[in-house]
């Protein structure tokens, strides 16, 4: 058969005019017609469709063809399976296989991968509506998470449909992942980060949330100090380093009035006492002179003009230091402790 498949093609072959034929008097009436057959060999109806300006006399004629397909639908998207024991079987989960479309299906292989494994009851073709049971055991070689999958190869398109499978090994736990795992920022910024806290073989209990390693003037701070986890949702928490920037800080005046040195106090004690106590006196007037003589001199020597000290200033403070700064998060139940590395720069 030369027709070409499967949309749209033009029928010159006998076998097609056959079926043309068949339907020239509707035809003639109607320029586009349908039909059903079974076009591909694959046991169910498809449709086809004729075109023509005014008959079926026209040749070649345009013909279009709706193949039927076979669909497969899965009850569930992944299968997870909860804390199981290195070298022992879990017991199965069931998966239900189930042909949605408008032809049968074949099932050629069923596979898994991982520490997973399958037993099924797939013998087919099965009809629309029609599917069959996978059922899968999950038996772990190591402690930890483990990812898998199943696939099966089929007659549906686009002939290889698969879905995820999880698995943890050991005791309940819980595990920390952060993104992003660093920052550059200039200092006086924020950096941001996301830290995730999330259980594992169905792990409950409260985890307490830390962060130290901070550099000088800076500091590292969590929303949440803690957080209950309930067996299954991951839960996250913003963490935010604040850094300082630098800063010029004043420095006060020196004062200018010379009675608040304490070297006024001094040239009074040697000097401008004894003077002032010859004054009152009235002793002599050379007393006197003497006496006024020590009291300009003090003055100078105190800065009685009114320039002593110098003008105002100002002072750099310096903030967060620039450099590579490794910063830990962690989180602790019970006796477990577990941490994670982000790394700020400050520039």
């Amino acid at each position: 058969m030369s027709c070409l498949s499967p949309c749209s093609f033009l029928c010159q072959s006998s076998a097609c005019s056959r079926v043309l034929r068949a339907d020239r008097l509707t035809a003639t009436y109607y320029p586009r017609v349908f039909t059903a057959g079974d076009f591909n060999a694959d046991a169910s109806f498809d449709l086809m469709q004729f075109s023509a300006s005014n008959t079926l006399n026209v040749s070649p004629q345009t013909t279009s063809v709706w193949s039927s397909t076979p669909t497969i639908a899965f009850s569930a998207s992944r299968l997870d399976f909860g804390a199981q024991s290195v070298g022992t079987s879990s017991p199965p989960k069931s998966i239900a296989l189930t042909n949605e479309g408008n032809a049968p299906l074949s099932i050629a292989k069923i596979v898994t991968t991982g520490n997973f494994a399958q037993t099924n009851n797939c013998i087919g073709p099965f009809a629309i509506g029609q599917g069959c049971t996978v059922n899968v055991t999950f038996t772990p070689t190591a402690n930890g998470a483990s990812n898998g999958s199943l696939s099966l190869t089929d007659n549906s398109s686009p002939g290889t449909q698969g879905l995820t499978l999880t698995g943890w090994a050991g005791p309940p736990d819980f595990s920390l992942s952060v993104a992003p795992s660093s920052h550059s920022i200039a200092a006086g910024s924020n950096a941001s980060y996301i830290l995730t806290v999330d259980p594992s073989g169905g792990f409950s209990g409260t985890v307490q949330l830390a962060c130290t390693g901070a550099p000088s003037k800076a500091t590292c701070t969590l929303a949440k100090t803690s957080v209950v986890l309930d067996g299954s949702s991951a839960i996250t928490v913003n963490v935010t380093v604040t850094t300082t920037s630098p800063s010029v800080a004043a420095l006060s005046r020196p004062s200018q009035f010379p009675f608040r040195k304490s070297s006024f106090w001094i040239f009074w004690i040697i000097g401008l006492g004894p003077a002032a106590t010859l004054l009152l006196a009235r002793r002599r007037r050379a007393a006197a002179t003497i006496g006024m003589s020590v009291l300009a001199l003090v003055l100078v020597s105190c800065g009685g003009g009114g320039n002593s000290g110098g003008g105002g200033g100002g002072g750099s403070i310096p903030g967060t230091p620039p450099g590579t700064y490794d910063l830990t998060l962690s989180g602790t139940s019970g006796s477990t402790t577990y941490t994670m590395t982000i790394t700020l720069k400050v520039t």
